[in-house]
């Protein structure tokens, strides 16, 4: 059931008062309410845009500050993997460099059941797509998926 006083025009102190004719283009009370849920609406999405803003910020430096306490590469990049297979809740992940002489990635850092040394073409599977596209990728089901290297297994 809907309040019939929604449909009524709002009123200002003076009209409400008697001292003025009501104006007939006010909006009604209904639409005033409408019109600051809407408001009340877009506050609370740039509220939650900083919310999120603020996260990313400190993720990032609880990122840099996990870094920072190493002092070798190999122990960074190792931090870097645990943490973004931690985040992403995956079983695996490595890293892949390239090596410019060789046009081959090779990895640095594995997590999960191997940490020997890959070596692929920097254009081959799905390490090769993400350096040569320059596009991230989340891959549920490596096996599945048309650019994955099979080869890397047999290594």
């Amino acid at each position: 059931m809907t309040d019939p006083s929604l449909d009524e025009p709002s009123a200002s102190p003076a009209e409400a008062e008697g001292r003025v004719a009501p104006d007939p283009t006010r909006p009604t009370k209904g639409a005033l309410r409408q019109s600051g849920a809407v408001a009340g609406g877009a506050k609370a999405a740039r509220a939650s845009r900083r919310l999120t803003r603020r996260k990313q910020a400190e993720l990032l430096l609880s990122v840099t500050n996990r870094l920072a306490a190493h002092h070798t590469l190999q122990d960074q990049l190792t931090t870097l993997i645990d943490i973004t297979t931690s985040a992403l809740g995956a079983k695996r992940g490595s890293l892949f460099l390239n090596d410019t002489r060789s046009g081959e990635l090779y990895s640095r850092v594995a997590h999960g059941d191997s940490t020997r040394e890959l070596r692929v073409a920097n254009s081959s599977g799905l390490a090769g797509f993400v350096y040569t596209s320059g596009e991230g990728i989340i891959v549920d089901d490596a096996y599945r998926d048309p650019r994955f290297n099979r080869s890397i297994d047999e290594h």
